[in-house]
């Protein structure tokens, strides 16, 4: 009877395996250390000291400890909210669209993570210079939500551009979750989702008016005929 053959080794991670893993293993630790120390008080030391590897690892992945941290917020935050928009159902009534929407979001949001942002923004106006990853980061998230809506407006059943233009319309929507993020920091007891909810919806019922009235012809004008 023949032995059977002896198994080989596992064959060895390509370059560009190792080099995700790496890659994901610094998020991971950079999570941690940003969470735990704040944007300013973290170091590039400190998050590799975490993951286990060497200054120069985090370095040969992220140009600078900004793009780390841009980085960071892109995996834990964006993609969750272009998911979100994937899955509304934009056949549905507007309200319905925003309450799904407005639920799905606050129950996805991270407290930590908004102090982080929070921390960051006072950070980056204090000084301007350096910070372009999570600017760019951020103008590529406005631009893929405002991408989704557009592209997923044909089902709707009002005028999405007719209302306001799509950009601003992102703008308001992070204007108002931020806002109400920030209240609650100020007063525990502010009942966050609840209300981000109300002001979404009553937003985009606002929003589906201004459409139909723009798309309601105007009365037609008839003049009286002059005396004869």
């Amino acid at each position: 009877m023949t032995p059977p053959a002896k198994a080989g080794p596992p064959p060895k991670p390509r370059r560009e395996e190792k080099k995700a893993a790496t890659r994901e293993a610094l998020l991971e630790a950079a999570t941690k250390v940003f969470a735990r120390q704040g944007y300013v008080a973290a170091s590039v030391d400190d998050v590799a000291w975490e993951a286990g590897l060497t200054k120069g690892a985090v370095y040969s992945n992220f140009d600078s400890k900004d793009a780390l941290f841009a980085a960071v917020i892109d995996r834990y935050h964006d993609r969750q909210l272009l998911e979100i928009l994937d899955r509304v159902d934009w056949s549905a009534e507007a309200s319905e669209q925003a309450t799904w929407a407005g639920q799905r979001f606050m129950a996805l949001s991270d407290p930590d993570l908004f102090l982080l942002m929070l921390e960051y923004t006072l950070h980056a106006t204090r000084f301007p210079t350096g910070n372009e990853p999570m600017r760019a980061g951020h103008r590529k998230l406005k631009a893929a939500v405002a991408e989704t809506m557009v592209r997923m407006s044909p089902g709707l059943d009002w005028d999405l551009e007719s209302a306001l233009p799509v950009g601003e319309m992102v703008t308001a929507f992070f204007a108002m979750s931020d806002g109400v993020a920030l209240q609650q920091i100020y007063d525990p007891d502010v009942s966050s989702e609840d209300l981000y909810v109300k002001m979404l919806t009553i937003f985009v019922r606002g929003l589906v008016a201004i459409a139909q009235d723009a798309a309601t012809p105007a009365p037609s004008q008839t003049t009286s005929p002059p005396p004869g």
